[in-house]
């Protein structure tokens, strides 16, 4: 989920700088008793899909899912089917995804409803074509990066 999400839903508890009522708007509408936000450490089914795009971008076949606990699945891209994407996006503690040669890694991590996203080149082009938002850093991004200026994709 994203920052701009949790700071709307939960009364403002990230920094004004993330509050996106539009979304929050969005995800309410689309809500209903049977329908839960994506717990801790796991990422939503929502961007499974433009997870495995990414993977495959650069002639990868394979995806690697590994989790803290030690659980450890390979996956041929062109087989993942719906049941795979839900065990891709329910798992038992932090997860990390990555493509076979590691070119890209997606984790999920402690307490969060955030991912990370890893490259080993500059990807913002591949994410301005995908669903997903977030904050570019570099190797001049501060540790304290929310009170410097950021590239934000979205």
């Amino acid at each position: 989920m994203s920052k701009a999400v949790i700071a709307s839903l939960f009364s403002g508890a990230a920094r004004e700088i993330y509050r996106r009522n539009d979304l929050s708007i969005r995800l309410e509408s689309v809500l209903d008793n049977q329908t839960y936000y994506p717990m801790e450490d796991e990422f939503s089914v929502l961007i499974i899909d433009d997870i495995i795009t990414i993977l495959a971008c650069k002639g990868a076949n394979h995806l690697y899912y590994l989790t803290l606990h030690g659980e450890k699945e390979t996956y041929a891209l062109s087989e993942i089917d719906t049941d795979i994407k839900i065990r891709l996006s329910s798992s038992s503690g932090p997860v990390t995804i990555t493509d076979e040669n590691g070119d890209f890694v997606f984790t999920c991590y402690f307490d969060e409803v955030s991912g990370l996203f890893f490259a080993k080149e500059d990807a913002t082009d591949l994410l301005a074509k995908t669903k997903l938002e977030g904050i570019i850093f570099d190797k001049f991004t501060p540790l304290i990066w929310e009170d410097s200026s950021c590239q934000l994709f979205k």
